[in-house]
């Protein structure tokens, strides 16, 4: 079971994806996140400098680029971490890839962020308590790789 603290982490980073939002185990797209409009012009924005930024070997064009995107993390962090309110953490990269979280100590101000980031979390959290008592009676989860030209087995 995953811990309380995989539930309340908004991770903020470009990695080629629907956008730089990432909860629980995938994206949240900007849509379904509820974040202002200003905050996500900010979010495609920093997303856009950082893949124009980023050589093709994964290290920065400049250390301008570089320290750019660190204050603009940082900046865009603490602005979904207002938005969201103090019931989450928002985890993003500093200087040297060094992993920092911050949480505003005020209720959210963006009721409609916080409440689409609480229902990611109630439906992640009703699909594994519903795994685990399928689980407990008998189900069998898990990745199987079938090749299609494999005869059915007995």
């Amino acid at each position: 079971m995953a811990s309380d603290d995989d539930y309340s982490v908004i991770r903020v980073f470009p990695d080629y994806a629907d956008s730089v939002m990432w909860f629980i185990i995938g994206t949240v797209s900007y849509d379904e996140s509820c974040v202002s409009d200003t905050l996500r012009r900010d979010m495609e924005a920093w997303e856009s400098h950082y893949c124009q930024a980023m050589g093709d070997d994964l290290v920065w064009r400049s250390p301008d680029d570089e320290k750019y995107h660190v204050a603009e993390g940082r900046r865009l962090a603490e602005s979904l971490s207002v938005e969201v309110g103090h019931a989450f953490e928002v985890e993003y990269f500093d200087e040297g890839d060094r992993k920092v979280r911050v949480r505003s100590d005020e209720r959210a101000s963006n009721e409609r962020a916080a409440r689409a980031f609480a229902d990611v979390r109630a439906s992640h959290t009703e699909l594994i308590a519903r795994i685990e008592r399928e689980t407990e009676a008998g189900a069998v989860f898990g990745w199987f790789a079938n090749d299609p030209n494999d005869e059915a087995r007995e």
